[in-house]
């Protein structure tokens, strides 16, 4: 009985740095796996919703960490739009060139593709990079202006987050592109109330088995409802962060600092190793595929990473 007890009421763990760097290590290998699965027939039997998943996840830390940097330090909002546009936008750009390096070897017509796909599409995946900027411009202008409480400015971000949400389909915007974004808010409020959270949330295991049982069975009853689109990225963020919560901390190893070094630019320049491996190399099996798409992924994720750390180290890009 001892144990039990000791169990459900021993205090809440930090939702700290390395354990960040777990989540950014493994996430955008899900994301990359399930899209390199769409190009296999048959498809591996994968969570339909694994994707989605992984960007709820990201939306929620995206929002999780900018609240809580400036809960501990307000003069965090100096410089910070400027700061944001060359963590994002660097690694798109380098990313970006690559694309037209490739396509110009595979030859694509490339102002057609982009006449025809747009933007967003020239660098697949790269909306997120763009829509995860409008949100940072949105809490940028909200917490530089609004002198009000931290409360009412995180209820002012999220305000224009849905407002984006809301408007998005009517200005044809795919949904993938707008559906998970409600997660970013999420993060935003464990965020304000964690120091709440750690203090008072003393039975943390009971509601960590209550969220994810109702997950799963929500997943059961409502995977083909249109209601369940609307809770995915409100129930899965407030797994995570419940679940990091119950997390003792975690030994900082090595290999997952270097995953999560190079998760962003993993994540942006996935297609290229997936159309490499799936076209010019033509591998017809996914398990095969799988990994030699990983590996190229990480190579070329270090790369452009290398390249950018070597650069700013000169002055170049900072």
């Amino acid at each position: 009985m001892n144990f039990v007890k000791e169990f459900l009421f021993r205090s809440p763990c930090d939702y700290n740095k390395i354990k960040v760097n777990y989540l950014k290590a493994f996430l955008p290998l899900m994301i990359i796996i399930h899209h390199a699965n769409s190009f296999f027939e048959p498809r591996i039997d994968l969570p339909g919703r694994t994707s989605n998943i992984a960007m709820f996840m990201f939306f929620a830390m995206s929002g999780f960490g900018l609240v809580i940097s400036f809960k501990k330090n307000e003069s965090y909002i100096n410089g910070f739009l400027i700061k944001s546009a060359k963590k994002l936008f660097t690694p798109y750009l380098v990313t970006l060139f690559l694309f037209v390096i490739y396509r110009i070897f595979e030859g694509v017509n490339q102002l057609d593709l982009l006449k025809t796909e747009g933007l967003f599409s020239f660098v697949p995946v790269s909306w997120y990079l763009f829509v995860l900027f409008l949100f940072y411009l949105f809490f940028f202008l909200v917490f530089s202006l609004c002198k009000k409480s931290d409360v009412v400015k995180v209820l002012l971000t999220s305000f224009f987050v849905i407002v984006y949400m809301v408007v998005a389909p009517y200005v044809g915007i795919e949904p993938w592109r707008y559906k998970t974004c409600s997660a970013f808010c999420v993060g935003m409020f464990f965020a304000l109330f964690d120091g709440s959270i750690k203090k008072k949330f003393f039975t943390y295991h009971l509601f960590l088995a209550f969220v994810v049982t109702s997950i799963a069975i929500t997943t059961i009853i409502l995977t083909k409802k249109s209601c369940f689109a609307v809770l995915e990225p409100l129930l899965f963020p407030t797994a995570l962060f419940t679940f990091m919560y119950c997390v003792p901390n975690l030994k900082n190893f090595s290999i997952i600092q270097f995953f999560s070094s190079i998760s962003l630019e993993m994540y942006i320049i996935q297609f290229i190793p997936i159309y490499i491996v799936t076209g010019d190399l033509n591998v017809k099996s996914p398990y095969l595929a799988f990994p030699l798409i990983v590996v190229c992924d990480v190579v070329l994720a270090y790369a452009i990473h290398f390249f950018i750390k070597k650069f700013q180290r000169k002055g170049l890009t900072s």
